[in-house]
């Protein structure tokens, strides 16, 4: 994605992030969903790399720092994207 940038607006970032995910392999996306909790959940795995767990936490303390409505609202879309 750092390559394709600037991007022009939202719709050049999605089409371009949609293109990047749809060619790297199942392998690929397994590691990457491994690596990464869901966002408000607490941590990241063991497996992730320092990097990884550096901008998880970051995601982390941003989510928590959300109230009540917002926690649901990432829970419900955490279901969802999962359906």
């Amino acid at each position: 994605m750092t390559g394709r940038r600037p991007l022009g607006d939202k719709a050049a970032l999605l089409a371009a992030a949609d293109e990047v995910w749809r060619g790297l392999s199942v392998k690929d996306w397994m590691e990457a969903f491994a690596s990464h909790p869901r966002i408000g959940e607490r941590k990241a795995p063991q497996s992730a790399t320092v990097q990884s767990t550096a901008w998880s936490a970051q995601e982390q303390r941003d989510a928590d720092a959300g109230d009540d409505a917002v926690k649901a609202a990432l829970a419900a879309g955490n279901a969802e994207y999962e359906r």
